[in-house]
């Protein structure tokens, strides 16, 4: 049986509907390829404790049945207390997974504020059945009781509960990672769903010193993994069919120090040469593709024009490429466009981005149809802070835009002196959905409620399935100390992760959010999703592999999932007319336009030179840095001093031990390069050395890219060496540092200066 599963009630028993008949995971080709667990059920221990527990256990095979282990959520003891000292030793040892067996128990959260109320957090475990008949029934015990259950008992998104509620099993969907055998750095996944029932995946990879581009097919059988370029620096894939069925697979390319976007194309025999699909002086980027019902291909793309980054679109039919078309207009295009993305439907593609105008981000949309544009259409226009669109049309032409919200004046003055502060870069993090039927705006009901709003949510993908549910994909944050934003709203976060999360509406109802598994990571990239013609849902993610027994990155690696449509008869999603958000604040400085034309016009003449005034902001973190978790993505950033800031250079300065990991610095000065715009705006490649007194913090910057990281030897951190070495590494590769913090334990005790390289503060 292929992948293509000619039986549906094998698929749906290998994808995670209830059904009849053997289960068996589904034949995937050569020996290599990766393989499908037959089901996967995520299994949480002591969800009643008040006190810690152990929950050791085991999966007991029965005959017939293969399972496997592996760690969910498993966490370590605590080894230092609230300040830093050496806690008590271990009361329970740490979690673990041997073979089919686990230790694991239940216990106290680490928390950021000491005295805090304890929080008890409850370990899990995920059991993969490889294959077994489907009456047979899982077993498992533990320390504090032992369970049974059938797969057909446990549907998708219907988790059950035993030993009376301390046990909760839930049926997630089966993952593999798209090729585990390579161990370079993979990211910023894609997927293409062909007319004939193919399945494509495509992702870039890093491998130390530069970037590939790879294509693999995954269905109707695993095909080998395609190198379609190397030794390059890359920027995000995109995949799709054109009007010819071949499936493209487009990147962006940084050449001679521009972007531009190329892609190859797969005819059923071969991949073509790569073809240069842009050619500006301006970087071209944040492109995505998307097949319309007439087979064209459609491609959307970012670039910059007369001062202001714009959204283009062009199409691929009968073999040839359209010609380019703006699609910003009117008040959409009255400032710096974002993130664009397209879908198409029986009568064209809708094509959704963000802008910045009137001060706040806004949401925009605008649909093709009858071979021509229509008018821009408000999504999102409110002072919120509303970006980072997913689109997606249903079978009935309905045009489905999600979006992230987060509160008014969103980059503008903060802090604890300041009167009337605006909102932090994440400080709050929310989804909104919205349906358009023609002229009507509609939404589904109880989103709200699905996705609490004391939670962070985001990085939203849509998709449709052949029952006309949709799907949302978003990522949720976890952080290693749950009190941690209650007490900090303003202060560092550490150790976030960021989890992708499922959810189905249908009828009134929204089941999930469902953890998918191994989705671990950092906050930007957003989750990939196609529907094939058999109606399963592909998934693909990009993770690092943290978790909360490790919040470090461990592996970047590309995760795909499928899940078949479910075998009940179609619910149709139920519609309630909306209006657009609404929000009384108003900004904080309205005449804040005029006050930076101003200040960029201003010139004084001296000693026979013209002089201007440069703002900019060379202290920013990100999420990169473990204490970054709530100053946002390195995309906030640059969004933050391209547009709420109007800043003309910014040095993003994340910590030296975030990134001496080579891809976090590889990544780190890549976004600088892609917000790089001559005479527009300068980013500097930088990060902060975080040394102590008497050595102190400092800022270490360039303006070309491809020095290596300087790390902190223990000689240095403890103050028995200075700085020369660091003064050293600058003169080498061209660069300068500033100390900062000088008022605290960080700074300097001034004992080293070069002001060749060190002629700030």
């Amino acid at each position: 049986m292929t992948l293509v599963l000619a039986v549906a009630a094998a698929l749906l028993a290998g994808f995670g509907w209830s059904t009849q008949g053997r289960l068996s995971a589904p034949d995937v080709g050569a020996p290599s390829a990766p393989a499908f667990a037959a089901a996967t059920f995520r299994i949480t221990l002591g969800l009643l404790d008040t006190t810690p527990r152990p929950w050791d256990g085991e999966a007991v095979a029965a005959p017939g049945q293969e399972l496997e282990v592996e760690g969910d959520q498993l966490r370590l003891h605590k080894y230092a207390g609230p300040g830093g000292e050496s806690g008590p030793d271990p009361e329970l040892p740490n979690d673990q997974v041997r073979g089919r067996a686990w230790v694991a128990s239940t216990r106290p959260a680490p928390m950021r504020v000491a005295g805090a109320r304890p929080v008890i957090q409850a370990p899990s475990v995920l059991v993969h059945l490889r294959a077994g008949p489907a009456g047979q029934a899982l077993e498992v015990r533990t320390r504090q009781g032992a369970f049974r259950f059938t797969p057909a008992e446990v549907p998708l998104f219907a988790p059950a509960s035993f030993l009376e509620g301390a046990v909760r099993v839930e049926r997630v969907p089966p993952v593999v990672p798209v090729a585990d055998s390579q161990l370079g750095a993979q990211d910023f996944p894609a997927l293409a769903a062909t007319a004939s029932g193919e399945v494509w995946t495509a992702w870039q990879e890093y491998d130390g010193a530069t970037d590939a581009v790879y294509a693999r097919r995954a269905r109707p059988s695993w095909g080998p993994s395609v190198r379609l370029d190397s030794g390059r620096d890359v920027f995000g894939v995109a995949a799709g069919e054109d009007a010819q069925h071949r499936v493209w697979v487009i990147w962006a390319m940084q050449v001679d120090g521009n972007w531009d976007l190329y892609g190859r194309a797969f005819d059923g025999t071969g991949w073509s040469r790569a073809e240069r699909l842009t050619h500006d002086a301006g970087p071209d980027l944040f492109h995505r593709a998307a097949r319309d019902g007439r087979g064209r291909l459609w491609l959307v793309w970012t670039r910059p024009v007369k001062g202001r980054t714009a959204v283009f679109a062009r199409f691929c039919d009968g073999g040839r490429w359209s010609a380019e078309a703006e699609v910003t207009a009117g008040e959409s295009a009255g400032g710096n466009s974002w993130f664009p993305a397209v879908a198409g439907g029986r009568s064209g593609v809708a094509v959704a981005w963000d802008g910045y105008t009137a001060g706040s981000y806004n949401v925009f949309l605008r649909r093709y149809t009858g071979e021509r544009w229509e008018a821009v259409e408000s999504v999102a226009a409110s002072p919120l802070f509303e970006a980072e669109p997913a689109v997606a049309v249903d079978s009935e032409d309905r045009v489905w835009v999600a979006w992230i919200e987060a509160g008014a004046n969103w980059g503008k003055d903060t802090g604890r002196l300041v009167e009337r502060a605006g909102t932090g870069l994440y400080r709050s993090r929310a989804v909104r959905l919205a349906c358009f039927d023609g002229a009507r705006r509609l939404q589904p009901l109880g989103l709200e409620g699905a996705l609490p709003a004391s939670e962070y949510w985001e990085a939203p993908q849509l998709a449709v399935d052949h029952a006309g549910s949709p799907w949302l994909l978003v990522k949720h944050l976890t952080t290693r100390q749950p009190d941690m934003r209650g007490n900090h709203p303003m202060g560092a976060m550490y150790w976030p992760m960021w989890e992708v999360h499922a959810l189905r509406y249908a009828g009134r109802t929204w089941s999930g959010p469902l953890r998918l598994v191994r989705s671990g990571g950092r906050n930007d990239g957003k989750p990939a999703a196609a529907v094939d013609a058999a109606g399963t849902l592909w998934l693909a993610w990009n993770t690092d592999l943290r978790d909360t027994k490790g919040y470090l990155a461990k592996q970047h690696r590309v995760e795909v999932a499928a899940v078949a449509a479910p075998p009940a008869p179609a619910v149709a999603p139920e519609l309630a007319p909306a209006s657009p958000s609404s929000s009384a604040s108003e900004p904080l400085h309205p005449r804040e336009a005029e006050a930076v034309a101003r200040i960029r016009q201003y010139r004084v003449s001296r000693g026979g030179r013209t002089y201007a005034i440069y703002r900019g902001d060379l202290h920013r973190h990100t999420e990169v840095s473990i204490d970054g978790g709530g100053d946002g993505s390195l995309f906030d950033a640059y969004r933050y001093a391209r547009d709420a800031a109007a800043l003309d250079f910014l040095g993003v300065t994340d910590h030296t031990h975030d990134v001496v990991e080579p891809y976090a610095w590889w990544r780190v000065q890549k976004t600088a390069d892609l917000f790089q715009v001559r005479d527009v705006f300068a980013a500097f490649y930088a990060y902060e050395r975080s040394v102590e007194y008497p050595n102190g913090h400092r800022n270490v910057l360039f303006v070309r890219r491809g020095a290596a990281v300087l790390p902190i030897e223990y000689a240095e951190a403890n103050g028995w060496e200075g700085a020369e070495r660091l003064f050293w590494y600058l003169r080498r590769n061209g660069g300068s540092s500033i100390p900062h913090t000088i008022a605290t334990t960080s700074g300097t005790g001034w004992r080293d200066n070069d002001p060749e390289v060190e002629n700030l503060l």
